[in-house]
């Protein structure tokens, strides 16, 4: 199969994969079928799955608005820490911010730039909560499997960025 038809099929899986109204649960399972089905199950080793995917689940609606907070006088971090602690360290990024409470999202946009850091106060990144993963999955295996464990990454990575787009598209 060349390149041109490889891709092609890919378009095509992904547009049929696309169609499908599944949670992400359901996703992440039909993944893991999948690759278990093309025989690569030892990309899909239960404790490296477990490092990056054993995460309370994310919020998909604010559960408070910065703009509508009772104390206006709150600050931004503050209210991050009191609003988002059971997802702060947790996979929750700016990225989620954004895309729940642009209002806070900005607020804290402009405290790193009039402070330039948030101090202790931890909030990544996608790019940075990735790098993170990575750096758990690594501690995985010895150096034998890092070549497997780069492939089981880069997977996951891909899942991770087309659960988040179809979040993003309205899509289930």
């Amino acid at each position: 199969m060349n390149m041109p038809e490889t891709t092609a099929l890919v378009k095509r899986f992904a547009k049929e994969i696309s169609s499908l109204e599944m949670t992400p649960e359901e996703q992440a399972a039909f993944y893991r079928m999948l690759g278990e089905r093309l025989n690569l199950s030892h990309h899909l080793r239960p404790e490296c799955m477990a490092a990056v995917m054993d995460k309370p689940e994310l919020p998909e609606a604010a559960p408070e608005i910065f703009a509508g907070r009772a104390d206006a006088s709150e600050k931004i971090i503050p209210f991050l820490r009191r609003v988002y602690a059971p997802w702060l360290g947790q996979g929750f990024t700016r990225n989620h911010l954004n895309t729940l409470d642009p209002q806070a999202y900005v607020a804290f946009k402009n405290h790193l730039y009039y402070h330039g850091d948030a101090g202790d106060f931890d909030f990544p990144t996608i790019d940075e909560q990735i790098n993170r993963d990575f750096t758990r999955l690594m501690d995985f295996g010895d150096e034998s499997s890092k070549q497997e464990l780069d492939s089981e990454i880069t997977a996951l990575r891909r899942i991770y960025h087309l659960l988040d787009s179809r979040g993003k598209s309205g899509g289930s």
